[in-house]
């Protein structure tokens, strides 16, 4: 958007005018001219087939970036025009190391956000099946979140399994009984489920905002919910996961649930896959809230600790994760397809 410069108006009479200064400068721009071409990636992570999943952009900067160079303005700008729900954007920082070592942030089409799984996963996709094809893993230190990493598990290429290591996002129950009803009621009435069919509301911190969880119960088809998410972008519901244990999975050791996910606050009215919310998720069932009702789908004597979450998502373009706790930390396992690459360059002059 351009900004207008006020008209000077007529000098006052019996005075000199002052003495033209030099021109107004041209506003700053977005990014610095003459930089060399910028390659991407195009991803469709935590996919189940090529074209599911949640589709992320993956930016690779020049080793010498810097916030001159590459500001917020044009992060975001990038992004949306990019127009996917998240765009990832590395730096290397130590690309000597056996396991490469890059700065991530991620942005939606309109803010930084702290962490996002299917952009990180789509990240170590790119770099890990195109750039360091002989690396094992590489490392990703965020701004907020500290330590990030993903490892390949397979072969490399189209459909490739990229495994994640995530903090994990411990979850809690409201502060009060009736905050929790009122969760519950809200989410409820916004999805057209009987206030009845939700099992457990508990609460999830992800470092920009608050998450909650609305547990239904089995038998409630979350897939063909016409979910209302105008009241969702309240505080205390800013991701909002809707998410129900559907019973015992063919993965070894391991039991289904089935979530959607809603952040109409930062523009995303449905995600299609969200590893930031299997970060919270993965510990709900596992190590928290919804874990005796685990144990109850596991063979006898089975720690549920220990158990794999076999995780689908049922958005419109869906996806799956495979979920665990693996010391302390939250795995997340997805598969990945590129569907695209390319340059980002600047207008000829």
């Amino acid at each position: 958007m351009s900004t207008t410069l006020p008209t000077p108006g007529p000098s006052t009479p019996g005075t000199t005018p002052p003495a033209p200064g030099p021109a107004p400068g041209p506003a700053p721009a977005l990014y610095t001219p003459h930089r060399a071409p910028l390659p991407y990636h195009l991803i469709n992570a935590f996919a189940h087939s090529p074209h599911s999943g949640n589709q992320a952009a993956v930016v690779v900067l020049s080793p010498s970036a810097s916030s001159a160079a590459y500001t917020d303005a044009w992060h975001v700008s990038t992004a949306a025009d990019f127009g996917f729900a998240e765009t990832a954007f590395v730096v290397p920082l130590d690309l000597a190391a056996d396991e490469p070592v890059y700065e991530i942030r991620f942005f939606t089409p309109s803010v930084e956000v702290p962490m996002c799984g299917h952009a990180t996963l789509a990240a170590g996709h790119a770099l890990l099946s195109y750039i360091h094809r002989t690396a094992g893993a590489v490392h990703f230190r965020t701004r907020v979140r500290g330590s990030l990493a993903a490892s390949v598990e397979g072969r490399r290429g189209a459909g490739a399994r990229i495994a994640l290591d995530f903090p994990l996002t411990l979850p809690q129950a409201p502060p009060d009984d009736a905050i929790a009803s009122k969760i519950a009621a809200l989410v409820a009435a916004a999805a057209g489920v009987r206030a009845d069919d939700v099992i457990q509301v508990a609460a999830a911190d992800f470092g920009s905002g608050t998450g909650v969880i609305v547990e239904v119960r089995p038998e409630v088809d979350i897939s063909t919910l016409r979910v209302d998410t105008r009241p969702l972008s309240r505080r205390e519901t800013q991701l909002t996961m809707i998410t129900q244990l559907a019973g015992a999975s063919p993965l070894p050791n391991a039991v289904r649930i089935n979530t959607r996910v809603f952040a109409p606050h930062i523009g995303i009215d449905e995600d299609p896959v969200t590893g930031a919310a299997h970060t919270a998720l993965i510990p709900y069932f596992l190590d928290g809230p919804a874990t005796e009702r685990v144990r109850a789908l596991l063979p006898p004597g089975a720690d549920p600790r220990a158990a794999t979450l076999d995780a689908h998502q049922l958005s419109l373009r869906g996806g799956a994760i495979e979920g665990s706790i693996v010391d302390g930390r939250a795995k997340l396992v997805g598969r990945a397809w590129r569907w695209g690459k390319g340059e980002l360059t600047e207008e000829d002059e």
